[in-house]
């Protein structure tokens, strides 16, 4: 069944709107090669926090990316994170002009 994680932390430094576009890009490969990501949302708080909504085909998948590896990179960039996971039932997709019930 489809998985969505929210990834909340603080980020240990602000980067302006620049440097952060340059960091993003660097990061991108981690996320991009992702066995069963969909989607991938960097966001930010009105309080600064940083959350990251990634879309998953599995919760398995999820777990196996979110592993020590990946903490141990969200350690260096933040000063506290977690990650919730969140089981999909269902889903409206606009774009595709679709509705889907998965229980």
């Amino acid at each position: 069944m489809k998985c969505v994680t929210l990834v909340r932390f603080s980020p240990k430094e602000k980067r302006p709107s620049g440097e952060y576009k340059k960091f993003l890009e660097s990061i991108m490969p981690v996320y991009a090669s992702a066995e069963g990501l969909r989607h991938k949302y960097f966001t930010v708080s009105e309080n600064g926090e940083a959350v990251g909504v990634y879309e998953w085909t599995s919760r398995e998948l999820a777990e196996a990316f979110h592993n020590a590896d990946w903490d141990r990179m969200m350690q260096g960039m933040a000063t506290a994170h977690s990650v919730e996971y969140l089981t999909v039932r269902a889903e409206l997709d606009n774009d595709a002009g679709g509705f889907e019930f998965y229980g």
